[in-house]
């Protein structure tokens, strides 16, 4: 490059970054660390079970997979007999390991 090109870019950079200025400045301290203890809280308190029939030592919480067809059957069976899924299935389960057993 000659120096005539290096003046004209130098100026050119010169004049656009004189138009956009900003400021640079530090991140303000937050003065929100109790209302985050307070969130986090509340957060947490969400996610502990409550004591209940399927929470209070009496049965184990395990996640099962079904096909949406068979969910949709099973859920047809429990609302026949008046229970809800996890109650039919728990039926269901004994009834089938009884039947195995005798």
């Amino acid at each position: 490059m000659n120096l005539r090109f290096s003046q004209i870019m130098f100026s050119d950079i010169l004049a656009i970054s004189s138009q956009s200025l900003m400021a640079i400045a530090k991140h303000p301290v937050r003065q929100t660390k109790t209302k985050d203890k307070q969130a986090e809280n509340f957060i947490m308190a969400a996610s502990t079970p409550t004591p209940d029939a399927e929470t209070d030592g009496r049965f184990i919480q395990t996640p099962i997979r079904f096909p949406k067809e068979l969910l949709e059957r099973i859920d047809w069976a429990a609302k026949r007999r008046g229970l809800n899924r996890s109650s039919w299935l728990r039926y269901a389960a004994t009834r089938e390991l009884d039947r195995e057993e005798q």
